[in-house]
């Protein structure tokens, strides 16, 4: 059960953007090549060796972490972000697109 919500306790979350990790590669990937970034030979990816990972975390206590939180990576999820709209208004919210290259371009990954 959640604790009483009371005005030094309460939980303003900002909701953000909601995707799969697939969504968000897929966007990384066309932020990064509208900006001029290309692998030479495309755009790769490799799946996490899961099981590898669950039992790795029988010894590594962040790894059994990692594993329960893998199902963060298919489900699309958000915070609800309702008691910081009541509490401040309507928010301004970043198109992910501008996010993402705001994002790697103070990486340094690509140029601003």
């Amino acid at each position: 059960m959640p604790p009483p919500s009371t005005p030094s306790a309460r939980r303003l979350h900002f909701a953000g953007h909601t995707l799969t990790g697939a969504h968000l590669l897929d966007a990384i990937e066309a932020v990064a090549t509208s900006a001029g970034v290309q692998p030479r030979h495309g755009w790769r990816r490799t799946a996490m060796p899961w099981p590898l990972i669950r039992v790795g975390g029988l010894l590594v206590p962040a790894w059994r972490e990692i594993a329960e939180m893998a199902y963060l990576w298919r489900v699309p999820h958000a915070l609800d972000g309702s008691a910081l709209r009541a509490a401040v208004d309507e928010l301004p919210q970043t198109p992910l697109h501008q996010a993402l290259h705001d994002s790697l371009a103070e990486l340094h990954l690509i140029e601003r």
